[in-house]
């Protein structure tokens, strides 16, 4: 079912439920409503908070769905600020029409400027509140506004956020984004000795009118407690995922055994993590062993991959590079004295007393942290032929 074909749901199932509950005499018509798909979070002059909401008008969506028209809008956006998250929304209600449900929102985008001064007291109100989903994932806007991106027009659909919402979908389909929901966000901002990552979204075009396809959605931003302080490329966040253990798919192209100036594509299909750690000589070592499992998707050049010994060989051309992604994912956050991967978080839960020494400073000591990555790979199919047609 599509995602706005939903939207139109909830909208009557909440009419119902109203006027169920209460008798109707505080029900609104579904034409009086308007469903608030998304929303975006940015700093404003004076150190104000400006509040995007991206508004769906189920009356629109519903006549379009049975093959009518519609004098209204299938969407809109709109904006306000205040000293306060919810000062800001209050003062939407001087401009909406409607009554806006914020319970079915899809995406929260954070501006960058905003992200960098820090990301709780933004927080605070959506997750004080009952009317906040969840479920929502989390983007933070990179080099722009969470209101330049909600203004962005689609040429897919008539919903914009629905469609940002689908290609979150399609890149964590192939692990380059960081996606993360907003319950998981608050956990990891409480959790010692773990620093969030989110997913990001940048404009690639700097046109008068831009629409969704101007946009891209990957990577990742790395935050120390609470503030914006390094991005990570796609191939940075893989790395990331793959001790995360949530690649559910990813493409690694490693050398050809057989002619190492082309390329063989593997498909990664399940990648399972641990990470453990021990104490040495008083310092923390960690282990993190991969064990990943793929398939032969593409092969540039003729030959046999089929032999037990050219699999052996894509084995370990597929474990150097994994470990290789992961190695400098890792470097790259100790460089920074950051602690996406939780090696805190994995240190506070076996040896607690040595935590507690060295909570206070975990950010020094995070630079000195040594870890070892062991990576296993199997190949699992080559596919339906043996070698690639090549011409005669």
């Amino acid at each position: 079912m599509p995602s706005w074909i939903k939207l139109i749901t909830i909208a009557l199932l909440f009419n119902l439920v109203t006027c169920t509950a209460t008798g109707c005499w505080n029900n609104q018509d579904l034409s009086e409503t308007s469903i608030a798909a998304a929303m975006g979070l940015d700093k404003a002059e004076d150190n104000k908070i400006e509040l995007t909401v991206q508004l769906v008008n189920p009356s629109a969506l519903k006549s379009a769905q049975e093959g009518g028209e519609s004098s209204n809008k299938a969407s809109w956006t709109l904006s306000k600020t205040g000293e306060t998250v919810f000062e800001a929304n209050r003062n939407l209600l001087s401009t909406a029409n409607n009554k806006i449900l914020h319970n079915h929102i899809q995406i929260i985008i954070i501006g960058e400027t905003l992200a960098r001064d820090g990301i709780t007291r933004i927080l605070d109100f959506l997750e004080r509140g009952n009317q906040t989903n969840r479920k929502a994932d989390i983007l933070i806007a990179k080099g722009t506004t969470a209101k330049e991106i909600l203004s962005l027009q689609s040429e897919l659909g008539n919903i914009p956020s629905i469609n940002l919402a689908n290609t979150i979908d399609n890149e964590d389909s192939i692990g380059k984004i960081k996606k993360i929901m907003f319950t998981d966000l608050m956990k990891e901002l409480a959790t010692p000795g773990k620093d969030p990552a989110i997913g990001v979204v940048e404009i690639m075009n700097d046109k008068e009118q831009l629409f969704i396809k101007d946009m891209k959605i990957e990577g990742a931003a790395a935050f120390k407690k609470d503030k914006l302080a390094f991005w990570l490329s796609p191939v940075q966040t893989r790395g990331l995922l793959f001790v995360e253990s949530k690649i559910s798919s990813a493409v690694i192209n490693i050398p050809n055994p057989l002619e190492r100036s082309t390329k063989v594509a593997i498909e990664v299909i399940s990648s399972k993590a641990k990470t453990s750690v021990e104490l040495k000589d008083g310092s923390p070592v960690f282990n993190i062993e991969i064990n990943e499992q793929g398939d032969i998707v593409e092969q540039q050049d003729g030959g046999d991959l089929s032999s037990p010994e050219a699999v052996e060989k894509l084995k370990k051309e597929t474990e150097t590079a994994i470990a290789n992604e992961v190695r400098n994912s890792i470097q790259l956050a100790l460089d920074n004295q950051c602690d996406p991967m939780g090696f805190g978080d994995k240190l506070h839960k076996e040896y607690p007393q040595y935590w507690n020494k060295v909570k206070g400073n975990w950010d020094e000591e995070l630079s000195r942290v040594q870890f070892n990555i062991k990576v296993s790979s199997d190949i699992g199919r080559v596919g339906l032929v043996k070698t690639s047609v090549l011409p005669k």
